[in-house]
């Protein structure tokens, strides 16, 4: 799965191109690696533990890499709402197709769930809301549309 990450940051979904970091494509591939670990593994310090680097030569890196990071994980919940967004339509089209369901009681739930958004009331399961993990969010299909 790293390779969907890189896959996103250099096709240009996510991003991270800032006057004081470098761009994608000026990182070597050792720093790409860093990068990416740093994301999955959640610190620095984990990154560089599952990577078995010495610590002089992975914070020799990060050093530079600590702000392409930090612009890198303010892109994901910005890429999250374009995708989620991209996804409504599809999301609308599956809850409708319920509708025809031979089975009575999930057709009734579906038609409650679309009068409840269309009349904008929140149906009382959205009120536990599940966070999106990053393998989850990686996997989404890319898309170029821009949110509202």
């Amino acid at each position: 799965m790293p390779q969907d990450l890189t896959t996103l940051v250099s096709s240009g979904s996510i991003n991270t191109g800032t006057s004081s970091s470098a761009s994608w494509n000026q990182l070597t591939q050792i720093e790409r690696r860093i990068v990416i670990a740093v994301v999955y593994e959640g610190s620095p310090e984990e990154a560089r533990k599952q990577m078995r680097m010495s610590h002089s030569t992975f914070y020799r890196h990060w050093s530079r890499l600590k702000d392409y990071y930090n612009t890198l994980i303010q892109e994901f919940p910005k890429r999250a709402v374009e995708i989620l967004i991209s996804q409504s339509m599809r999301a609308a089209q599956e809850l409708g197709k319920e509708l025809d369901s031979d089975n009575e009681r999930i057709r009734n739930t579906a038609a409650n769930q679309i009068l409840d958004r269309t009349l904008s009331r929140e149906p009382a399961e959205t009120s536990l809301k599940r966070k999106i993990t990053l393998e989850e969010w990686i996997d989404l299909p890319s898309t170029n549309t821009h949110p509202l």
